[in-house]
């Protein structure tokens, strides 16, 4: 990618059918973006690949990157973190 893009990424609390503790992390500006992972570290970490994918596969589609307006609130919500690729 040319040039750097921030998106919002919320990580909420989850949990597996089984009661295990898990962590659900999604993109609001990149529909169909989700991921989890078994930490909130790791969900981090798994939303920021999974948003570069997301967008390489736009680019690859020849469709253009969304901005993401709301980028800029993350910093007042707890469960936001911001995603640079």
């Amino acid at each position: 990618m040319s040039s750097p893009h921030t998106f919002r990424a919320i990580i909420e609390d989850d949990q597996f059918e089984d009661g295990r503790q898990a962590y659900h992390a999604y993109c609001p500006a990149l529909p169909r973006c989700h991921t989890w992972g078994y930490t909130y570290e790791e969900a981090q970490a798994n939303i920021r690949e999974a948003v570069s994918l997301y967008l390489e596969d736009m680019l690859e589609a020849g469709e253009e990157i969304p901005t993401d307006s709301s980028a800029r609130a993350a910093e007042s919500e707890s469960s936001s973190v911001m995603v640079t690729v």
